[in-house]
């Protein structure tokens, strides 16, 4: 008997149900007084991911013209940090 290469299926993509306005403005009420508030926020309301997050430094912040500039992700590979 030879060895043979099987190609398995990609897995069906996992079906994403985004939290409705009304869902996400409940969460943030929930939340108001935890430590990552502003981190909820800026996920929910400026639409960033995680990694998008994870990356943003003071550096991209500017508070003086009310932006936040995102440069870089950081995103876990094999176990470690990576940017």
């Amino acid at each position: 008997m030879s060895p043979r290469l099987t190609i398995l299926p990609a897995p069906p993509p996992k079906k994403v149900k985004p939290w409705t306005a009304d869902e996400a403005r409940a969460f943030l009420a929930a939340a108001r007084n935890e430590p990552l508030y502003p981190t909820f926020v800026l996920l929910l309301v400026y639409g960033l991911r995680r990694g998008e997050l994870l990356a943003v430094g003071w550096d991209d912040v500017d508070l003086d013209d009310d932006v936040i500039r995102v440069f870089w992700q950081i995103q876990r590979v094999n176990g470690a940090d990576t940017d």
